[in-house]
């Protein structure tokens, strides 16, 4: 949803939910980001946690390339995107991402460094 109107109309339903949740929308600070969380793939595990608040330690310490969700914060999902990338270290910050076509990135899983990053836009 990047149009104006996508935007919009995810700031409402956002509104929508803070308000069905028993918050007030209008005491609420409403802006748009998003959430970035990222493991490294393995050919040993099938099912993968992903950490979204910044506190949380499930998959070792925030890479430099995550963005966290505050304890303090709440989010309103608008769309996910999944996408695979090889950096070329642990502080790689240039790589680029492949959004997941999985007929086509199966013959990622050899790859020796191997992220799967899943953002939330907000």
């Amino acid at each position: 949803m990047a149009s104006t109107m996508g935007s919009r109309l995810a700031y409402d339903k956002a509104k929508e939910a803070i308000n069905r949740a028993g918050f007030s929308a209008s005491q609420a600070v409403l802006s748009q980001g998003y959430l970035r969380a990222e493991v490294t793939m393995t050919t040993t595990k099938t099912l993968y946690t992903f950490a979204i608040l910044q506190n949380d330690q499930t998959n070792g310490a925030q890479t430099n390339t995550e963005q966290r969700l505050a304890l303090q914060d709440a989010f309103y999902c608008s769309s996910i995107g999944i996408y695979v990338a090889k950096p070329t270290s642990a502080t790689d910050t240039t790589f680029a991402l492949a959004h997941i076509q999985m007929h086509k990135y199966l013959q990622l899983l050899t790859w020796q460094l191997l992220c799967i990053l899943f953002t939330i836009r907000l």
